[in-house]
């Protein structure tokens, strides 16, 4: 939006419009949407189907998009005369705010950003018209074009050996990008996130669970529910018009899809809340990116991370845009798993600012079908400086999985471990493929 000619630079406050978050975020995004824009478009050429693909107009608009947007908002931002304050450090232009540059660019950036957004969505539409209404087999027929390619030695072996060492993922090499849709699907997501803002998230949470790794077969569909009911808990609010954590409900549909053996893309939607006074309530949705070893359910030590950005409403965060970093690592060790997410709830305003919410797993396999384990989720604090040891939150689980014929169930009971916690939460998991 123009701002007034009177102001003068200074470093953007976090959760305005040109918040110090939003500035981040972009920059971020910029740059991964160069890297992967610049690897799907000059690595060498692939297999003829994926190559028309490429070429189609709607694919040329898509790529021209993830460069021009981007490159607009950095020009906006500059000549709003603005400090680029990214939390380590800043970037000052001294360029003086020009509104004959930025009120036009500005609003570019924003009729681009919705084309964006109309492009990609009639591009996922296609994508499941195919398979869902005209039943061709299309996507099969793109996915055995990317199993034929593993042998193919196209790519140049730096690359390749670069991606085994990144992803130890042998499963992949040698690989040629062109014949598959990863690096394409990646900066589309990058870019769809690169142009919102992140900040961090509040003690509510839509979802209690220890990630393991495991993600959906590729080219399959999961769906998992995710509910926890807090049976005693905090009866004040966390902030003016939050939900008030006694005896509500918070829960989320959490949709997945398997797009390689080493990556599963993902949506929660809706996220939910059921009150204490029956109000029922919509809280928002997230996307996020899961990084895995393939088959970590067979791997004596297995890793990944999890992005994930959450869009929220006034009553659930206080800011409209949070984020996650959930790194994972784990083993089998025989019938016992040990796991640990030490995750990164980050509000964009350097790495003092970030939340250290780790979470802990040690389960046993009681048999193929039953596993019981224990669970802590732990909230400390900005890593920079501790909460004081009252204030903490840290809940203690005790976890029960099975599987039916038809979903796989993880129940479990918690409690808290201090007066800053919640006394007493259930949470229900029913997980199903599709």
């Amino acid at each position: 939006m123009p701002t007034d000619p009177s102001e003068t630079a200074q470093p953007l406050e976090a959760g305005k419009i040109y918040g110090a978050g939003a500035i981040a975020c972009h920059w971020t995004m910029f740059v991964l949407v160069a890297i992967f824009g610049i690897l799907g478009l000059l690595l060498p050429e692939g297999l003829g189907a994926i190559s028309r693909r490429l070429s189609s107009p709607v694919h040329r608009a898509l790529y021209a998009l993830m460069f021009l947007i981007p490159i607009l908002g950095v020009v906006t931002f500059v000549y709003h005369d603005r400090i680029f304050n990214l939390g380590l450090f800043q970037i000052d232009f001294g360029i003086k705010q020009n509104r004959a540059i930025f009120s036009p660019t500005e609003d570019i950036q924003g009729y681009l950003a919705y084309a964006l957004f109309a492009l990609a969505g009639l591009h996922a539409l296609a994508a499941l018209w195919h398979p869902f209404y005209l039943h061709d087999g299309v996507l099969a027929r793109m996915w055995q074009t990317y199993l034929e390619a593993r042998s193919s030695t196209q790519l140049r072996a730096p690359v390749a050996n670069f991606v085994r060492r990144t992803c130890d993922m042998s499963a992949l090499s040698p690989l040629n990008f062109r014949s598959t849709r990863t690096i394409r699907l990646t900066s589309h997501l990058a870019l769809a996130l690169g142009i919102t803002s992140a900040s961090m998230a509040s003690a509510q949470t839509d979802e209690i669970q220890v990630y393991d790794a495991a993600i959906a077969p590729v080219g399959a569909f999961n769906l998992t529910v995710h509910d926890n009911y807090t049976l005693s808990g905090s009866q004040t609010p966390e902030f003016p018009g939050a939900i008030i954590p006694d005896k509500s409900l918070n829960g989320v549909a959490e949709w997945a899809y398997g797009v390689a053996p080493w990556f599963e893309a993902g949506l929660y939607f809706p996220l939910y809340s059921i009150t204490s006074n029956g109000s029922a309530l919509y809280n928002g949705f997230k996307l996020r990116g899961l990084f895995v070893t393939p088959d970590a359910v067979k791997r004596a030590f297995f890793y990944g991370v999890n992005f994930e950005f959450s869009f929220n409403t006034t009553h659930w965060d206080q800011r409209s845009y949070t984020s996650e970093i959930r790194p994972i690592i784990g083993t089998h060790i025989g019938r016992f798993d040990l796991i640990f997410n030490p995750i990164l709830d980050n509000s964009w305003n350097g790495l003092s600012k970030l939340e250290f919410v780790p979470e802990t797993r040690v389960a046993m396999a009681l048999s193929e079908k039953y596993k019981v384990a224990l669970e802590e989720y732990d909230g400390f604090g900005s890593v920079s400086h501790f909460l004081p040891a009252a204030r903490q939150t840290h809940l203690l689980f005790g976890v029960i999985d099975f599987n039916t014929k038809l979903v796989g169930i993880e129940m479990g009971l918690g409690a808290g471990l201090n007066s800053a916690s919640d006394h007493l939460v259930f949470k229900l998991i029913l997980t199903r493929d599709l």
